[in-house]
């Protein structure tokens, strides 16, 4: 839980910097939930009111539960100000959505935020925790930015906080559960999703043609593991996938960045966007070198050396 006591008076630039503030202690520290108390805060203006909103909207998008305390009568100027921003919900909105709820203390937030916490961690006892996958897709991707082997491993090639970035990224990317055999997305459906397996395995379908050129039968071209990232070049250069990936026998578990998701952090947050750039330019030459070096052995994040692969097989047919 993150406290976040204003106090005296709020303009712009004031509220300004204090949203940055917390929205890199949010993503560092890890926090689901936080308390914006205005018990001490003078007065505000509509500037800082709308700094506080687009707050609030970060803090949404990266899925921490936000209490407001305190903010005082709905006929007075700072209620009226944060409503009209979009910081405060509509009482419909709160009746039906626990992610942002206003109350009268900054005591009953606190009781609020750790009642909910302890839930939720009842809830963890039969279920992944969001912090665990959190965890599992950063490291994953760690290996994507990670020094080549005849690099040396120091600063040059990594930023400082590329550990916290990678956790911002992960916060903000979808896991998904896929069953057995069904589709991870199916030939015509539009790329704008990249896809990080965490759990099970995938495969890529291909057809295979027929002495006169003709399309055969379905095969398998390129099998995917735990670490590998799935439909990279097809989000970059494609409008609609040209081939089939399914789970594999027993299902998989996997990590979903959207166009949209991507799009939204160019503007938050530039530095999480030019990472996963650099995550998708790395990918990308792996496959080129697969592509140009028959008997490459390509090492996945999580280790594992694929020998079977020697051809581009793992772009879909149309871009080979």
């Amino acid at each position: 839980i993150a406290c976040v006591e204003f106090s005296g008076y709020l303009f712009f630039g004031a509220a300004l910097q204090i949203s940055q503030k917390i929205q890199k202690h949010m993503i560092k520290f890890g926090a689901t939930e936080v308390v914006l108390d205005f018990e001490k805060v003078v007065t505000l203006d509509s500037t800082s009111a709308k700094a506080i909103g687009a707050l609030v909207m970060s803090l949404q998008m990266l899925r921490v539960k936000i209490v407001f305390s305190a903010v005082g009568p709905k006929h007075k100027q700072m209620y009226r100000l944060l409503m009209k921003n979009g910081a405060l919900p509509m009482e419909e909105e709160e009746e039906k959505d626990e992610s942002r709820l206003i109350v009268d203390c900054l005591d009953e937030a606190l009781c609020l935020c750790e009642g909910r916490l302890l839930q939720n961690a009842s809830r963890a006892k039969s279920s992944p925790c969001a912090d665990s996958i959190a965890g599992q897709i950063g490291q994953y991707l760690r290996s994507f930015v990670a020094p080549l082997p005849y690099q040396p491993d120091d600063s040059r090639f990594a930023p400082a906080d590329v550990l916290e970035l990678l956790q911002g990224i992960a916060l903000r990317m979808e896991s998904r559960l896929v069953d057995a055999d069904t589709p991870i997305f199916a030939e015509g459906d539009p790329c704008n999703e990249v896809f990080l397996v965490l759990a099970g395995s995938a495969n890529l379908e291909g057809s295979a043609k027929s002495r006169k050129g003709k399309q055969g039968t379905t095969k398998i071209v390129r099998k995917y593991c735990p670490g590998s990232l799935i439909g990279v070049l097809p989000f970059q250069v494609n409008a609609v996938h040209t081939s089939n990936c399914r789970a594999g026998p027993s299902g998989c578990t996997v990590a979903v960045l959207s166009r949209t998701t991507l799009l939204e952090m160019e503007v938050e947050c530039p530095s999480q966007a030019s990472l996963v750039h650099r995550v998708f330019l790395r990918h990308i030459s792996h496959l080129m070198q697969i592509a140009f070096t028959p008997e490459v052995m390509l090492f996945s994040p999580a280790g594992h050396v694929d020998r079977e692969v020697s051809d581009i097989s793992d772009v879909e047919p149309a871009q080979a």
